[in-house]
């Protein structure tokens, strides 16, 4: 394989290639503004970013803030059913003034499918990696459990896609 750019631009933003494992070839790239938003694009097996996941991280990039408001409705409503087995207090949070995550990211992978993952969340399920919105390109589709990852590196969850691709970065 030839090798893969040190740096990608989507929208003028920068994705600079961050160390992964072998198999993986990433890119992160952080959006202007207040805050902490970031998204990485996550090739598995490794290669260039696919044009699939170079548009999806075109809309990532031009729509982020009304991704992250869909994904946080969406959480706060999913949440609160029954499945989801919350205790009171964790209820309670959802309920409240502010949403009990933040630090949103959002996780490219090679097909184009993608994550929005709040890597703070004060919910037990999310304590440590987060929590995730799996979506069907701009629409939130799926709650991402990341309460029993296998693999963490580089400060961002990994797990499966909907497409079964590894969500590593």
């Amino acid at each position: 394989m030839s090798a893969l750019p040190e740096v990608i631009h989507v929208r003028g933003i920068p994705f600079s290639s961050i160390d992964a494992p072998t198999e993986l070839s990433c890119w992160s790239g952080d959006l202007p503004g207040d805050g902490y938003r970031r998204i990485h694009l996550v090739m598995e097996p490794a290669g260039p970013a696919t044009g699939e996941a170079i548009a999806a991280a075109e809309i990532a990039v031009d729509e982020f803030d009304a991704l992250v408001a869909a994904a946080s409705a969406f959480l706060l409503t999913e949440l609160q059913d029954a499945t989801w087995a919350l205790d009171a207090h964790a209820l309670e949070l959802l309920r409240g003034p502010e949403a009990p995550f933040a630090r949103p990211e959002a996780v490219i992978w090679r097909d184009g499918s993608w994550m929005l993952r709040f890597d703070e969340c004060v919910l037990a399920m999310g304590e440590e990696y987060g929590i995730g919105v799996l979506f069907d390109g701009r629409t939130p589709i799926q709650v991402e459990d990341l309460s029993d990852v296998d693999d963490i590196d580089d400060g961002t969850a990994s797990g499966e896609s909907a497409s079964g691709e590894s969500a590593s970065a």
